[in-house]
């Protein structure tokens, strides 16, 4: 009953992640989306102290 597939969604796909240079220290990463030059890629340690900060939804 848990694992219902009609209730999940389905069969889950494998994401395919991409490799990737962080451009801020150089660290090889993998990334969810294909790397362009208009897009910098961060590793997750760079990218916590880069990202955004998101607005509290209320």
């Amino acid at each position: 009953m848990f694992n219902d597939p009609r209730r999940s969604g389905g069969v889950q796909q494998q994401r395919t992640l991409y490799e990737a240079k962080c451009v801020s220290c150089g660290a090889a990463t993998k990334v969810p989306f294909e790397p362009t030059a208009e897009r910098p890629v961060y590793c997750r340690d760079c990218y916590a102290v880069v990202r955004p900060v998101r607005k509290p939804r209320f």
